[in-house]
């Protein structure tokens, strides 16, 4: 009798949280008609495929060698300003090309002030341009800009550029920063890349997380708005986000919001030791969530200073997130002390669990039984992703289809712990080269119906994958794409974030890329 009552428990939790984690989706805020429809109608891989097919993030241009317009050879490198440099390919028939110039030409001044130097190379396409053209339409229109000429399109197609205008931020060590391809089209865009290229990706990321999502106590809500929907939604705080939050204070080295966004968890999330998933003006949720806790315990450990809580968290994991048999598992109850029966793959960080194996005796061995149950899981090299979850009772393995963003989590920290395949790593490759990656495969990686649509979160994961794998062409490739779904719009309330419309912000989104940037810095240093 007393096994049934167990029996019975844990299914009721599992329930609970299946459900709740299904009101979540079907409440987040609904995209504008306009967006969906755009959305619907066209993916991202038009756009993208106008950036330059060889060019990679952080690259240094300098040792390529341009004409200047009396003949001479010359080098980038003695074009470039002292701090920054706007570097645009331009010709004197291209149209956009004009726009893109009558609106730099009267920020000049504005330019050199903030240190930027424009550059203007000239794409000598035998085909539509000459050195009299060019020369006319410079006089013409009274340029006052620096410029040099690409013979022959020589560095236009070593780079593998696709349209002009294409413009490079460039360092003063002429390092990508960014690029731009296509017509940056008014003066709060420019500003807002502009800010991007000198302070980084994640200035003004962070900068509308902080405006925008951060309540006072470092809570950051899932949504901009509040919401009468039923909780999670609106402005309620997810552990997920609190997680991704103190992940990238840690990689940035900010205590101060590392301090504020913890300081949130211990008093609104923090049950038994454990984090409830969520919390709300009315309370918090009944169980926990395996991945949410392990992101706050790898952070912990990350930003140093807090040992006790680290070896109690990890010692109240392994208490919780385990059956009696030792196995990791979903969730744990704080209603009632039951647990899930199944363990879902993108739950296994191996790095924060590595913390908890010196900690709590004999969690090694949990450790190598959920190795051995991933290992299980994986599809095959057609489709190299890993199942859902596993379910202990039935001994199997879940068959539906995989949100693509848990499924790369997956790989993620499949990639983090140096077990990534190769044939996982190709699937990204060839995707990322073709039409990108979509929401949401079946076990054999054909689309589903409503799920082909692409999101900043799942090339940001891309993103970080890159990263460790040392690729800089998938980064540079995931960057591009996820940039995409940015807003770059200085004065806008919605600039820097990663959506549509300030209804449309979710954190997720939002946090994943601020951690991207914030590994492409320290990979930088």
């Amino acid at each position: 009798m007393e096994k049934l009552q167990k029996i019975l428990i844990g299914a009721m939790a599992f329930f609970f949280l299946l459900g709740a984690a299904a009101l979540v989706l079907l409440l987040r805020p609904e995209r504008s008609v306009a967006a969906a429809e755009t959305q619907a109608r066209q993916t991202l891989t038009q756009s993208i495929r106008r950036y330059p097919d060889n060019l990679r993030l952080g690259q240094v241009l300098t040792e390529h060698t341009f004409t200047t317009p009396d003949g001479q050879t010359t080098t980038l490198s003695a074009h470039l300003g002292a701090e920054w440099t706007l570097c645009m390919y331009w010709g004197s028939w291209c149209s956009y090309c004009e726009k893109q110039v009558e609106l730099l030409a009267p920020l000049t001044q504005k330019l050199e002030n903030l240190g930027v130097k424009v550059l203007l190379i000239d794409k000598m396409d035998p085909q539509k341009e000459s050195l009299e053209a060019a020369k006319t339409a410079i006089s013409e229109k009274g340029i006052l800009f620096d410029w040099i000429i690409d013979e022959n399109l020589t560095v236009y197609e070593a780079l593998g550029m696709h349209i002009i205008p294409t413009t490079f931020f460039l360092d003063s060590t002429g390092r990508v920063r960014l690029c731009r391809a296509g017509t940056i089209g008014s003066e709060a865009e420019l500003e807002a890349l502009l800010d991007y290229a000198k302070n980084g990706g994640a200035s003004g990321t962070e900068a509308f997380v902080r405006e925008n999502l951060l309540n006072v106590e470092g809570g950051v809500g899932m949504h901009v708005y509040e919401s009468s929907a039923q909780s999670p939604s609106g402005r309620d705080v997810l552990a997920e986000s609190q997680g991704l939050l103190m992940e990238y204070a840690a990689k940035t080295h900010d205590r101060t919001l590392f301090e504020k966004a913890y300081g949130y968890v211990k008093s609104h999330l923090d049950r038994q030791g454990l984090l409830a998933w969520y919390a709300s003006n009315g309370g918090t949720g009944n169980v926990n969530a395996l991945l949410d806790d392990l992101r706050v315990l790898k952070s912990l450990n990350a930003m140093g200073g807090y040992t006790e809580d680290v070896m109690s968290r990890a010692i109240a994991i392994a208490a919780g997130n385990r059956d009696e048999k030792g196995n990791l598992v979903d969730f744990y109850s704080f209603a009632d002390g039951g647990r899930a029966s199944r363990l879902t793959m993108c739950y296994c960080d191996w790095q924060a669990l590595e913390i908890i194996r010196p900690l709590v005796p004999g969690f090694g061995d949990s450790l190598e039984a959920a190795e051995e149950i991933l290992e299980g899981a994986y599809l095959g090299d057609d489709f190299p992703f890993y199942a859902n979850f596993y379910d202990y009772e039935t001994k199997t393995y879940d068959d539906s289809s995989l949100n693509m963003a848990e499924a790369m989590l997956t790989l993620l920290h499949q990639a983090q712990a140096g077990q990534l395949k190769d044939a996982s790593l190709g699937w990204l490759q060839a995707r990322m080269a073709g039409d990108g990656i979509y929401a949401r495969y079946d076990i054999h990686g054909n689309v589903v119906s409503g799920g082909d649509y692409e999101s900043a979160a799942i090339y940001a994961i891309v993103g970080l994958i890159a990263l460790e794998e040392e690729d800089d062409l998938l980064l540079t490739q995931a960057v591009s794409r996820m940039e995409a779904f940015r807003c770059f719009a200085a004065g806008d309330p919605l600039n820097g974030a990663f959506a549509d419309s300030l209804e449309d912000v979710n954190a997720f989104d939002q946090c994943l890329a601020l951690i991207l940037y914030a590994g492409m810095d320290s990979q930088e240093t």
